[in-house]
C-alpha cells in the first residue's frame, strides 16, 4: 500500500502527492506527484485527504521501506486511465494532517 495526499484537482484528475525515499544511494525523501482519473475513485476525496492506493489492475502496489521502485511508478501511472483499482480513504491520517494544519494556522494568526 502507498499513501498519498490529494493536492488539487485539475480537470478530471486528482493530483496526488506521495512522499517517498529516492531509489538512489542517498535515500533522500522526495515528493512524487501522480494523476488519478476521478472515475477511479469509488467516492471522490477532497483536497488534503489522505488516501491508500492498494492495487491497480489486480497488482498490489507497495513501497519497500518507503522507497518506490520504477516498476511501481509505472503501475501508478496507469491510474491516469480507467482501471480496476483499490483506493481507500485514510480517515485517521486525514484527521491528523488537518489537525496539524489547524494548529499551525492558529499559531501563525495569533493576536
Amino acid at each position: 500500500m502507498i499513501k498519498g495526499t490529494i493536492d488539487r484537482f485539475e480537470g478530471g484528475f486528482a493530483v496526488v502527492e506521495i512522499r517517498a525515499k529516492s531509489a538512489n544511494f542517498d535515500k533522500r525523501e522526495e515528493l512524487i506527484f501522480i494523476h488519478i482519473l476521478a472515475q477511479n475513485f469509488f467516492e471522490l476525496p477532497n483536497e488534503g485527504d489522505v488516501i491508500n492506493i492498494e492495487s491497480v489492475n489486480n497488482k498490489v502496489v507497495d513501497a519497500d521501506k518507503d522507497v518506490i521502485s520504477k516498476d511501481t511508478l509505472n503501475i501508478l501511472a496507469l491510474l491516469e486511465k480507467p482501471v480496476l483499482c483499490r483506493i481507500s480513504m485514510d480517515f485517521e491520517d486525514t484527521g491528523a494532517a488537518k489537525s496539524r494544519i489547524d494548529a499551525l494556522a492558529d499559531e501563525l494568526f495569533e493576536d
